[in-house]
């Protein structure tokens, strides 16, 4: 896919063609999660009744250990996207974005629950790895003023590839089912190819390794340390936005029994507030810094998340639109500052280590808001875990701001 030359776009040009891959990555990564209830169904065994697995078909520790594992197996992403630092963003991208489109294909001949999880699992780390590589191309592609606009374009499209999967789940006819939409990646697979001569190297990254091979360890102590310091943020935001996310549509459908035609007005509806939080959050960043408009993303993102699982139809749909806006917030500014405080060097291997600690963070909410849902209920277990993402807070008053820095070295 990356033999043939990538013509010399413009800058946004070639943004706009990274931006449709986190498109097409967005649709297949939600796949699993927006057809989660179905799969449920299809392969558990639901009954009226008020424990979570007579009401979901699969009990709480199932399907949290089920997307667990997709979380963990994301780790594999690592290494993957180190690559970009060695060979490029670009060949990286697309070809990690092709297999994992084509690994996805696989889950819909999955025969039970656990080879889905198995076929998802192979595909989730080649995705995420295109998925990190991307945001540090859109950052070195766009122009130095339209960096919060690039992230936060490549936020919108992964989250309107999102919205098209759950949309599509609830509007395709039932007897389609899941199995259905898993062969659609097959969409994705061959757009790529149409997409992939509008994608150039970006010159940062080449002017980078003229000199020096590109390594992690090329960083010196303090970097090291403020790349510890980013990773724990990330680990504290994945912690909740994982179990947020990830039980939204099987607590929606299977417990508080939200039809499928609201859920998917509800999900259409959530441009509207998605784009507004792209909005204020590039107007934030750019104008009085990266980590104001982190910090209010973050404050929002846990009350809306608390909102989301407080036990009613209402509180599901205001739940989800304000966390779609929380996620508008965090794009334009945390994709920019992480790439900013961060050489060129080894942009792409912080890349690798931020998904261990997101897969991480993921993991351990999963896992315990799974936990704590089976056993006291969504509510309870939406208190006692979703505020454990406020420590972030003290995390990135610890790192310097990076408004107006320049890529081609960290800030001090």
């Amino acid at each position: 896919m990356n033999k043939a030359p990538a013509l010399r776009a413009r800058p946004w040009s070639a943004v706009a063609a990274v931006v449709a891959v986190a498109l097409a990555c967005g649709f297949t990564q939600t796949l699993p999660v927006a057809t989660l209830a179905e799969v449920a169904r299809h392969f558990g065994h639901q009954v009226q009744g008020a424990s979570l697995a007579e009401q979901a078909g699969l009990s709480g520790s199932v399907l949290g250990l089920g997307l667990a594992l997709l979380r963990i197996a994301a780790i594999g992403g690592m290494p993957i996207a180190a690559f970009a630092d060695r060979i490029g963003r670009r060949p990286v991208m697309l070809r990690t974005a092709a297999y994992g489109f084509g690994a996805s294909l696989l889950a819909a001949f999955a025969p039970s629950y656990w080879t889905l999880v198995l076929a998802f699992a192979l595909a989730r780390p080649l995705i995420t790895a295109a998925m990190a590589v991307a945001q540090v191309a859109v950052v070195e592609l766009a122009p130095q003023t339209g960096r919060s606009v690039a992230a936060g374009a490549l936020a919108a499209g992964y989250g309107l590839g999102g919205g098209l999967a759950a949309i599509a789940d609830n509007t395709i006819p039932s007897s389609l089912g899941f199995r259905f939409l898993y062969c659609c990646s097959l969409v994705p697979l061959l757009g790529l190819y149409l997409l992939s001569r509008r994608i150039s190297e970006p010159e940062h990254y080449l002017a980078a390794i003229s000199d020096e091979r590109p390594r992690l360890r090329a960083l010196d102590l303090r970097l090291r340390r403020r790349a510890v310091q980013v990773a724990a943020l990330t680990f504290l935001l994945s912690m909740a936005a994982g179990p947020a996310n990830s039980f939204l549509f099987v607590y929606a459908k299977n417990v508080v029994h939200v039809p499928r035609s609201t859920i998917a007005i509800m999900v259409a509806a959530s441009a509207v507030t998605g784009i507004f939080g792209l909005i204020v959050g590039r107007r934030i960043a750019d104008r009085h810094g990266r980590r104001p408009a982190l910090a209010l993303a973050i404050v929002l993102l846990v009350s809306a998340s608390l909102v989301l699982y407080a036990g009613s139809r209402e509180a599901v749909i205001i739940g989800y639109l304000f966390g779609v806006m929380a996620g508008g917030l965090i794009s334009p500014a945390a994709t920019p500052f992480i790439n900013e405080l961060f050489p060129t060097r080894a942009r792409a291997s912080v890349a690798g280590v931020n998904i261990v600690a997101g897969v991480a963070g993921a993991v351990v909410g999963l896992l315990w808001f799974g936990l704590l849902a089976q056993h006291l209920g969504f509510s309870s277990a939406a208190w006692l875990t979703f505020p454990l993402a406020l420590p972030a807070l003290l995390v990135l008053a610890k790192l310097p701001e990076t408004l107006g820095h320049s890529l081609s070295e960290a800030p001090a």
